[in-house]
C-alpha cells in the first residue's frame, strides 16, 4: 500500500475485546468451540453444530484464556482469519482465506463485513475497545452474499454484545501488566419491572505504550488512553415481543502505533529494536477518535411460524491522528514521514426480514439500506527524503448508498436431509467530490515547525499551484446466490455441501489525471465448500470444512497512461485467484479436568492472472504475478491449547493453561519479494488461574508471546522505502475478576 493510499484515512480498527463475565473455563470453552452455543449466522437461532457452513464462535472468556486482547490476537484462535496492521492510524487489513482490501481509504469497500448487534458497520472505527461485556464474536468463512450482501465476498465477523436480563446482575475486572497497562471493564444489570431490564457497562485502558521513543516525544507511539459506555435497554411487553436499544460511546486519545523503516530482512534498517526506536518529536504523536452509536432492534413472532424483525443503527465518528515514522540511519535527527490528517462520518443501516418456519419449511426474506457520509476536512505532510511537502486544506467528500433484498429458503425433502436454496440482488452507488491539495518543495518552503504547512497556498514559493481531487460518481448492482444440501446422518453428526457467491462494490478512483477511469468495477467470487460437523461421546467437537473458489475482477492496483502523459497509479480490475483449502477445528474435554482445542488450517491461495502489477516501493512495473501467493496468506498455520483443572479441596480450583500458535511465511503485499515477507513464526502464551470456592473471584496470572519473536503485522511503501509493524513483544500481566 502506498501512502496515496492512506493520506485521507482514518483509523480503521482495533480490537481489544474484553468481558465482565466470568464463566468457569470447562462451560467456557465448549460454549466457544462446541455445539451448544447458540449463533445468528443465518439471520435465525441455531447451534454452531446444525449451521451448514464455516463458521467459529468465541466467547470473551475463550478469548481471555487464549491471551487474546486484541483483533490481532483473532489470528490465531480462528482458523484462516489473518490480521495486518499499519501502526501509523491503527488500521487494520482483516483477510479471510486470502481474499483482504488492499486499500484504506475510508472510500473504500471491504472484503470482509463487519456487524454489531445486526447492524452494518462500513467503518468499524472505535467500536474496538468498545467490546466489553460481550455475548460472543461469530466469524463466517467465505462469500456470504445472500444474507448479508456487499462486501463479504471474504466472509464477515458478527459482533453480538449481552443483553439485558430479567434479574440482578454485575460484574467487573481490572488487570495490570507490562509497560504500566492498565485495564478495567465493568458491567450492572437492573431489573426495572417485569418487562424492562436496563444494562450498563463501561471500560477503561491506559498504557504507557511498548515504542518507547526514549524521551523525543512527550508519550510514546502505541500508547493506551480511552474510555467507554454502554447503556442497553431491553423492553419485553408480552411473549411475542421485544425492543432492543443500546447507546454506545467510545473516545480514544492514546498514540498511533510505530511504523520502522526496514531492509530487504524485514528488520529495522537502523539496527535498532523496533520497540526502542528514537523518533522525532515534531509532530507529536496523537490519535483522537470519537465514536457514538445507537442501536435499534424489533422482534415480533406475529405468529408460531412468522417472526419479524427491524434492525436500525445510526453511527458518527470523528477521527484525527499526527505521526512520524522512523527514517534513515541516524533518527531521530532524520525523520521519514510527517503526517497530520482526521475525517468524520455519519451513517445509517436499516433491516427488515420475515423468519417463517413450519414442518420442513424455513424461509428468511428481507431488505437491507445503508447510507454513509464522510467528509475529509483536510490533511498535510512532509517527507524530507523526497524534499517534498503537502497540505489539503479540503478533503473529499464521500457519499455511499447501498440497498438489497434477499431471500433464503431451506426444504427438507427427506428425513434429515434438507436443500437450501437463496438469492440476492444489491445496489450501492458511491460518489466523491475531490479536494484540493498544494504540492510543494521543501526547499524552497522550509519548515522549522509542522504547523508552518498549514500556511502554504497555491502562490508558495515552490508551489506547483494547487490540484484538484479525484470526482465522479458510479452506481453498479449485482445478483447472488447459494445453493446447498445438508443431511443430519445422526443427531450428533451433519454433512453439508454448497456453492454461494460474493460481490464486493466497484469505488471511484484516488487519482483525478486525465483521461484515465473515474471508477473500478466490483469483484465477484464463487465459492465451493464441503464440510462435517460432530459430537462424539459428549465430548470431543469436531469440524472440518473444504473449499474452493474462483475470484475475477480483482480489484489491484496498475500504473495507466492520462492523455495528459506520464503513468499514474490507478485500481483496475485486471487480476483474478483461486483459493482452496481444507480448515480443521476441535474441542475435546479429555477428561471432567482437561480440556484441548485447537485447528489446523491449509490454505493455497495464489493469483492465477495478475500483469503488469506494481511494486509500491518504487512503482515499478511486475511483468506477472500469476502464481504468487495473496498477502496475508500463510500456506498452514495451526493452534493447540490445553488446561487442567486441579481441585483444591474447598472448592476452589487452580487451572494453568498453555496456547501454542504456529504459521508458514506468508507475504503482506502482492509481490512476493523478501522485502515483504512475514517469515514463519510461532507465538506461545499461558497463563495460571485461581478460581475461588464461590465461583465469584478469579485470578490470572499470564504471559504472551513467551519466545519474544519479532513478528512483522503489515507494511505500507513509499518511494523506495517500506514501513514495518509489528506483534508486541513479550507481555505479562495479572488480571482479577469477579461476578455477583
Amino acid at each position: 500500500m502506498t501512502v496515496l493510499n492512506m493520506r485521507r484515512a482514518g483509523a480503521i480498527l482495533t480490537l481489544l475485546l474484553g468481558s465482565a463475565s466470568t464463566a468457569a473455563y470447562a462451560q467456557v470453552e465448549q460454549e466457544a468451540v462446541g455445539g451448544d452455543i447458540v449463533v445468528t449466522a443465518q439471520k435465525r437461532t441455531e447451534t454452531v453444530n446444525t449451521v451448514p457452513l464455516a463458521v467459529t464462535a468465541i466467547s470473551p472468556d475463550a478469548l481471555r484464556a487464549a491471551n487474546v486482547t486484541d483483533v490481532k490476537g483473532l489470528s490465531s484462535v480462528v482458523p484462516g482469519l489473518q490480521i495486518q496492521t499499519v501502526g501509523v492510524d491503527s488500521f487494520v487489513g482483516v483477510a479471510i482465506r486470502g481474499i483482504s482490501n488492499r486499500s484504506y481509504q475510508p472510500s473504500a469497500n471491504s472484503a470482509i463485513s463487519t456487524y454489531i448487534d445486526g447492524g452494518y458497520v462500513d467503518l468499524p472505527v472505535g467500536f474496538s475497545e468498545s467490546l466489553y461485556d460481550l455475548s460472543r464474536v461469530e466469524v463466517l468463512r467465505g462469500p456470504q452474499g445472500t444474507l448479508y450482501g456487499r462486501s463479504a465476498t471474504g466472509g464477515n465477523i458478527n459482533i453480538v454484545t449481552a443483553d439485558p436480563v430479567d434479574h440482578f446482575d454485575a460484574a467487573a475486572d481490572l488487570s495490570y501488566g507490562s509497560y504500566n497497562d492498565v485495564s478495567a471493564h465493568a458491567m450492572i444489570n437492573l431489573p426495572v419491572s417485569e418487562t424492562l431490564a436496563v444494562r450498563a457497562a463501561g471500560m477503561v485502558h491506559r498504557s504507557d505504550g511498548f515504542f518507547d521513543s526514549h524521551g523525543t516525544t512527550s508519550r510514546n507511539y502505541g500508547a493506551a488512553d480511552s474510555f467507554g459506555g454502554r447503556l442497553t435497554a431491553l423492553w419485553t411487553p408480552s411473549s411475542r415481543f421485544k425492543w432492543r436499544v443500546s447507546l454506545d460511546q467510545y473516545t480514544n486519545k492514546g498514540t498511533p502505533g510505530l511504523s520502522v523503516r526496514t531492509g530487504a530482512d524485514g528488520k529495522p534498517l537502523n539496527g535498532i529494536s523496533p520497540y526502542e526506536q528514537p523518533v522525532y518529536g515534531d509532530p507529536e504523536p496523537y490519535n483522537k477518535i470519537i465514536s457514538t452509536s445507537l442501536r435499534s432492534r424489533m422482534d415480533y413472532e406475529a405468529t408460531d411460524d412468522l417472526s419479524l424483525s427491524y434492525v436500525g443503527t445510526y453511527q458518527h465518528i470523528d477521527a484525527a491522528y499526527r505521526w512520524v515514522t522512523t527514517g534513515d540511519v541516524g533518527a531521530p535527527a532524520n525523520p521519514g514521514w510527517q503526517q497530520a490528517s482526521a475525517y468524520s462520518s455519519n451513517a445509517t443501516f436499516h433491516e427488515v426480514n420475515a423468519s417463517f418456519s413450519s414442518g420442513r419449511f424455513k424461509n428468511t426474506l428481507g431488505g437491507s439500506f445503508f447510507y454513509e457520509k464522510i467528509k475529509d476536512p483536510g490533511s498535510a505532510a512532509i517527507y524530507a527524503a523526497i524534499n517534498y511537502l503537502y497540505y489539503s486544506p479540503d478533503g473529499a467528500d464521500i457519499t455511499k448508498r447501498s440497498w438489497g433484498i434477499f431471500d433464503q429458503a431451506s426444504y427438507e425433502v427427506i428425513d434429515n436431509l434438507t436443500v437450501t436454496a437463496g438469492i440476492r440482488y444489491s445496489k450501492d452507488y458511491q460518489a466523491q467530490g475531490g479536494g484540493l491539495t498544494y504540492a510543494c518543495s521543501l526547499s524552497a518552503y522550509p519548515v522549522t515547525d509542522f504547523r508552518d504547512v498549514y500556511n502554504l497556498t497555491a502562490t508558495t514559493p515552490g508551489c506547483n499551484g494547487a490540484s484538484v481531487g479525484a470526482s465522479g460518481s458510479g452506481s453498479w448492482d449485482k445478483i447472488t446466490w447459494k445453493a446447498g444440501v445438508d443431511y443430519q446422518i445422526t443427531p450428533e453428526t451433519l454433512v453439508y455441501a454448497s456453492a454461494t457467491t460474493g460481490y464486493k462494490p466497484g469505488g471511484i478512483q484516488p487519482s483525478a489525471a486525465a483521461g484515465l477511469p473515474k471508477t473500478f468495477e466490483p469483484e465477484d467470487v464463487t465459492n465451493y465448500e464441503v464440510g462435517m460437523k460432530t459430537r462424539l461421546a459428549n465430548a470431543l467437537n469436531l469440524r472440518v470444512a473444504g473449499f474452493w473458489a474462483d475470484y475475477s475482477n480483482l480489484q489491484v492496483f496498475q500504473l495507466a497512461p492520462g492523455t495528459s502523459g506520464g503513468l499514474s497509479l490507478v485500481t483496475l480490475n485486471a487480476a483474478k485467484a483461486r483459493t482452496y483449502g481444507i480448515e480443521v477445528e476441535a474441542s475435546w474435554d479429555i477428561t471432567p479436568s482437561d480440556h484441548f482445542s485447537g485447528f489446523v488450517n491449509y490454505l493455497h491461495a495464489t493469483y492465477t492472472d495478475y500483469t503488469d502489477g506494481v511494486d509500491g516501493r518504487d512503482n515499478s512495473v511486475i511483468a506477472s504475478l500469476k502464481g504468487y501467493q495473496l498477502p496475508q496468506a500463510p500456506r498452514f498455520s495451526m493452534r493447540a491449547q490445553y488446561a487442567h483443572d486441579f481441585d483444591l479441596g474447598n472448592g476452589g480450583r487452580v487451572t494453568p493453561l498453555v496456547g501454542f500458535y504456529y504459521q508458514t511465511k506468508s507475504y503482506t503485499q502482492p509481490n512476493n519479494i523478501s522485502w515483504y515477507r512475514v517469515r514463519p513464526y510461532t507465538k506461545t502464551n499461558a497463563s495460571l488461574t485461581y478460581t475461588d470456592p464461590t465461583e465469584k473471584w478469579k485470578v490470572t496470572a499470564f504471559v504472551d508471546n513467551i519466545e519474544d519473536n519479532l513478528v512483522r503485522t503489515g507494511d505500507w511503501t513509499s518511494s523506495g522505502e517500506v514501513y514495518s509493524d509489528y506483534m508486541p513483544p513479550r507481555t505479562w500481566g495479572l488480571r482479577v475478576n469477579w461476578d455477583y
